[in-house]
């Protein structure tokens, strides 16, 4: 896949990118072209994979969080950035959001509208509150059908409309841009 867009001109590279994009059902016009090759890339996989792909990365903060001491995983690189814990918190949280929300695309449920100002918030817990969120998570993630559904579209408020597959794909590439974050502020201290 990549070979192909080697030769090809930056416009026409976007172009087909955008193809390759909604082929893979991610609707946003947001992200710069190697997030969208990212994203219609994830897109491909299937629900087993996607499934197990989201476990590994929850089981990787909960590994992270085991291992590191509380002063490393407590420690701000600067005032106003989150620590390794809140990094952590936001990702497995938000994880689980999805999946309820998830659950009620699948059963046509109504949900109510996902604000800008709604998304990219943590809060401090406990080391021990966010080893036994991620317990939960995991099990969460275990026990949810992945199967893709064909759903009515929920609005996120940077991506636009998403439907079951697609948030689970965002999930997935959330909660690897939010580890490979942690693992920077760990590197950083």
């Amino acid at each position: 896949m990549f070979r192909t867009y080697q030769s090809k001109t930056a416009r026409n590279l976007d172009k087909d990118i955008n193809f390759a994009y909604n082929e893979n059902m991610i609707p946003s016009t947001f992200l710069p072209p190697m997030s969208k090759l990212y994203f219609a890339y994830r897109g491909r996989i299937t629900h087993d994979q996607l499934q197990e792909k989201t476990i590994q990365q929850i089981q990787k903060f909960h590994d992270k969080l085991k291992s590191g001491t509380p002063d490393q995983l407590q420690a701000r690189v600067a005032a106003g950035r989150w620590t390794a814990m809140e990094v952590a918190f936001h990702a497995v949280n938000t994880t689980r959001a999805i999946l309820r929300n998830c659950d009620s695309l699948r059963s046509n449920k109504e949900l109510p509208a996902l604000e800008r100002s709604a998304i990219g918030k943590t809060k401090t817990v406990s080391l021990e509150d966010l080893i036994q969120l991620c317990d939960r998570a995991l099990d969460q993630v275990k026990q949810f059908d992945f199967s893709y559904t064909k759903t009515k579209v929920y609005l996120h408020p940077i991506l636009g409309p998403l439907d079951f597959k697609q948030w689970l794909v965002m999930n997935l590439v959330h909660l690897e841009r939010h580890y490979r974050q942690m693992l920077g502020v760990l590197k950083s201290r």
